[in-house]
Order: C-alpha cells, then sequence, then structure tokens
C-alpha cells in the first residue's frame, strides 16, 4: 500500500466510511497516516474512588464484588455493577 493509495485500500474502510472519512479531509492513506485527533486526555494517572469527583473523567482500577443487577427502563437496558478499589465501594452503572 502507497501513501498516495485511496483511504478504501484500507481492509475495513468501504465506501460508507470513506464517506464520513471525507467530511474529515481524509481520502489517501497520507492523510490519515497525518490525521492527529483535536485533543487528547491522559488517562495515565490511576486514582481510587475517594480522589474521583461527580462529573470528572478519571482512570480507575476497579474489581467486582457481586453480581450485577439489571433494571429495564422502556426499551433501555441498564446493568449496575457493585465494585471496589480495595477500599470504597461504588455501583458503576452501564447503559
Amino acid at each position: 500500500m502507497k501513501l498516495e493509495d485511496s483511504i478504501e485500500k484500507i481492509k475495513g474502510v468501504g465506501p460508507k466510511k470513506a464517506q464520513v472519512l471525507k467530511k474529515l479531509k481524509i481520502e489517501k492513506v497520507e492523510d490519515l497516516a497525518n490525521y492527529f485527533p483535536r485533543s487528547y486526555e491522559d488517562m495515565s494517572q490511576i486514582k481510587n474512588l475517594n480522589q474521583v469527583f461527580d462529573g470528572e473523567k478519571a482512570a480507575l482500577k476497579l474489581k467486582v464484588y457481586e453480581e450485577p443487577r439489571f433494571l429495564y427502563k422502556n426499551r433501555l437496558k441498564m446493568m449496575t455493577v457493585p465494585m471496589t478499589d480495595g477500599k470504597d465501594r461504588a455501583d458503576v452503572t452501564f447503559f
């Protein structure tokens, strides 16, 4: 594969995906190689539950300590998983 090749030569990139990438001005393999995200979130610092505030994005290392619970509201399926970091506990909800 050459840098001048169309983005569609990459495995998994078909016409629909190529159309989305074209909106980002990515049409050639070279464009993709030189595309960098607009922002970057550093998640290398692992925090404990007692160090995290409501609404904050953070990296946590947790273990599941009980079976997950499932709840259905309308057509939405929610799973709540009781987790711990070794000291504190929290219920983590996935939609």
